[in-house]
């Protein structure tokens, strides 16, 4: 557990951090194919380092369908699904390096025991508030470097799904281009969260925080110029270390229109794992 304060010192580093990234002028040329002008934050785990252009919106809507299967006991199996019925997030750049952005979340929950099934109502999950900022652009072995803020809005959900305090995410992203059709990308960072049981409604102690170490690496592949594939190994460190994988597919459409679609389970075992789907469009630019 870890005391409130500490989200309080990262909020101060993201406010450095902004600093620093809007007050580089200068940016090098990323020297990238106009495909990879179009980049997004789906389908898959990893957050790109890419802000979008200046003065442009871009909506990112999705569909996501995840489960976990435990035994605490032996006999006793219990199945929780949890389905996002609608993730939208929205980026608006404010500059080339820096973009503000709000996820907006609706799904439900639901566990099985034996015969039984416990299923909450959908609801809106906390909102959350966002800023990523550009710090470094790849040239050679310097990879284009940005970090991800998010805070989740505790009170700004529907009553089920409402936390007693507010969460962060803190994500540092990076990337490389391979060639000029491979990419590899990779995250780490750390969410703190003041958890709640969405089946039992159970909350930690008043006044501390969990905090999940978070690690991801990727390679995403141009199989054409409309058609891209991904994978990512990733995982979250704690008492129980839960490592997964996933991959998917992007197929850009038309311009400034990209369909997607991804999958992916833990190592060895579908007893945990996620299908989901979605698309991508900007507005403006």
């Amino acid at each position: 557990m870890l005391n409130c304060k500490i989200l309080g010192l990262l909020f101060m580093l993201t406010v450095g951090i902004i600093s620093l990234a809007t007050a580089q002028q200068n940016s090098d040329s990323l020297g990238r194919t106009e495909a990879l002008e179009f980049s997004t934050d789906r389908p898959g785990i990893a957050e790109s380092p890419f802000i979008i252009p200046t003065r442009s919106l871009q909506l990112e809507l999705g569909y996501n369908d995840e489960w976990s299967t435990d035994e605490p006991a032996v006999g006793i199996r219990i199945r929780t699904r949890f389905v996002t019925l609608s993730s939208l997030l929205l980026r608006f750049a404010v500059h080339e390096r820096l973009e503000l952005r709000l996820t907006s979340d609706l799904g439900y929950a639901q566990s099985q025991f034996g015969a039984s099934t416990v299923k909450t109502d959908a609801g809106l999950q906390p909102l959350r508030l966002g800023v990523k900022a550009n710090l470094a652009k790849n040239k050679g072995i310097v990879p284009e470097l940005s970090v991800l803020a998010e805070f989740f809005l505790p009170k700004v959900a529907s009553e089920l799904y409402q936390l007693e305090k507010l969460g962060m995410s803190y994500r540092l992203i990076a990337q490389n281009a391979l060639s000029s059709r491979m990419n590899i990308c990779y995250n780490v960072g750390a969410d703190f969260d003041y958890a709640l049981d969405l089946i039992s409604s159970m909350t930690p102690p008043p006044g501390s925080y969990e905090m999940t170490p978070f690690y991801m690496v990727g390679v995403d592949y141009a199989l054409t110029d409309k058609l891209g594939a991904f994978v990512e190994s990733y995982g979250y460190l704690g008492e129980a270390n839960d490592h997964r994988w996933n991959a998917g597919l992007t197929y850009v459409a038309f311009e400034r229109f990209q369909l997607d679609a991804s999958f992916g389970a833990k190592y060895n075992s579908f007893d945990a794992g996620f299908f989901n789907f979605g698309a991508s469009y900007r507005l403006f630019r």
